[in-house]
């Protein structure tokens, strides 16, 4: 078929609608010419003249979001990095955005798409090609996908964990309820920024509906794509029996589309048995550029507050609401390996990691737990929470068992030999230099100490000994100018 003609009959018909179709990249526009063809019925080579006139016709009433992405659309990467370069902003993002609504507008799927996949594979091997040492920056960005993922599948099962000792379950071998919540069908017709942020403002009216009623609701969200590129939500949520049936109403008011789809299939709110499936099915498609993976109840900077525990950086302002006792316990509960007890499901309660005052208050050891859960217990699940709750507690403010004991006596050993080895040093250097004790600790939290103070438990006796010696020294001193 030659498109040269068709594009001939449609330059005679409407010079601005031949503008507007070339504008965009071959591909993109041999596809969408095939569609109308094959949508009108109408040969490519007989009826190229009444296919020019349809085509007319349909982009005169399409969408002025999808006629507004051409252009940026139809860019290659390396054309891009010189667009971006001359006009100074980042388009890659907004380039992918709007690929997405030329896609949804000319009925081409993502599997499809030629254009993209080459723009993709042009910017994967832009970035092998950029090296810094022996790692590239493909390399780099892989890995901080890889890390993200893990840390964001660790808060998961910390959070899945702290609901099982609060009783926010259903019985003491579930975990929870899973969800998925899709938009009405006339989205379909709509923009995918449109889309995008009409889930995301359905889902934050749902939350801020559960504050208002005063319900304790927390959990794991994943808002990824359809294979038509429509926004749609897996959610993993925890609440007290006595609410479920309001949680309900509030989805089914926000997404009245989904009770329908409930009285008709099944019930969307289903009960969890396998956590760690249904965690790595919302997780199947967390390396897409375009899936948003958040949770529910809280803190805003709780990935922040993972990242810069794990990586020891305590200095860090994510940090600044912890104490260091707690920052030592939940540091050393990362580090266990085996989980042979419940220590490994205190994390969640130690670092305060809650919105809710409730659930952070489990926590305290001057909290009552009889009045703190009397009006959530059940007789059916979590008969034994209270003995829970005091054990989290006495772990939480160290009273550690055995093994515990063992590791920090260890380290208190190390420590002490290394004070002895200092102290010798010391005594037996011939010129003594006061510069020698300025310590300063790495990833302290906040300033370096004052002088004499960076060694924390033996600074006052090392204080003490410098003053003997200094006074020692004066003595003989005197006593060479009597001689």
């Amino acid at each position: 078929m030659s498109y040269e003609i068709i594009e001939q009959y449609i330059y005679d018909e409407d010079i601005n609608t031949y503008d507007i179709l070339n504008a965009l990249n071959p591909f993109y526009k041999n596809t969408f010419i095939d569609n109308v063809a094959k949508k009108c019925r109408l040969s490519t080579v007989s009826d190229a003249q009444e296919l020019a006139l349809s085509i007319v016709n349909i982009l005169d009433n399409m969408k002025d979001w999808a006629k507004d992405a051409f252009e940026l659309a139809s860019y290659s990467y390396d054309e891009l990095v010189q667009l971006q370069g001359i006009t100074n902003q980042r388009l890659t993002r907004r380039a992918n955005k709007c690929r997405i609504n030329v896609r949804r507008a000319l009925g081409i799927s993502l599997a499809d798409d030629k254009h993209q996949i080459a723009f993709d594979d042009d910017k994967k091997r832009r970035y092998k090609n950029t090296k810094y040492g022996k790692y590239n920056v493909q390399d780099s960005l892989d890995a901080k996908v890889k890390h993200n993922k893990s840390r964001d599948y660790k808060i998961s099962q910390d959070l899945n964990n702290a609901m099982m000792i609060s009783g926010m379950v259903t019985l003491s071998h579930n975990s929870g309820y899973f969800a998925t919540l899709t938009l009405p069908t006339k989205f379909r017709a709509l923009s995918y920024e449109d889309c995008v942020s009409e889930i995301n403002n359905r889902i934050n009216n749902i939350k801020k509906e559960a504050l208002r009623k005063n319900i304790e609701f927390t959990g794991i969200v994943s808002i990824e794509l359809h294979k038509d590129e429509v926004p749609h939500i897996h959610m993993i949520y925890y609440i007290h029996h006595q609410d479920k049936d309001i949680i309900d109403s509030i989805i089914f008011k926000f997404f009245d589309n989904e009770k329908l789809r409930s009285e008709i299939n099944v019930d969307i709110n289903q009960e969890i048995y396998n956590f760690d499936g249904v965690l790595n099915y919302i997780l199947k498609h967390y390396e897409d550029k375009h899936t948003r993976f958040f949770f529910i109840g809280l803190k805003n900077n709780i990935k922040a507050i993972y990242h810069n525990l794990y990586i020891k950086n305590f200095g860090h302002k994510s940090l600044s609401y912890l104490s260091n006792k707690r920052l030592f316990k939940s540091r050393f509960i990362m580090n266990l390996k085996d989980y042979q007890t419940d220590i490994y499901m205190y994390s969640m309660f130690i670092l305060r990691a809650f919105k809710s005052d409730y659930l952070n208050g489990l926590g305290d050891i001057d909290k009552d737990e009889y009045k703190i859960i009397h009006h959530y217990e059940y007789p059916f699940f979590y008969e034994n929470k209270v003995e829970k709750i005091r054990s989290m507690k006495n772990s939480i403010y160290f009273s550690l068992d055995y093994r515990q004991k063992k590791i920090i006596i260890k380290k208190a050993r190390k420590t002490a030999k290394l004070y002895k080895l200092v102290r010798f040093s010391y005594i037996y250097t011939k010129n003594v230099d006061i510069l020698f004790f300025d310590f300063n600790i790495e990833k302290s939290r906040g300033q370096p100490p004052p002088f004499l103070e960076g060694i924390g438990l033996f600074s006052n006796r090392l204080q003490r000994h410098h003053i003997t010696i200094i006074s020692r020294l004066e003595e003989l001193q005197e006593y060479d100018e009597k001689l």
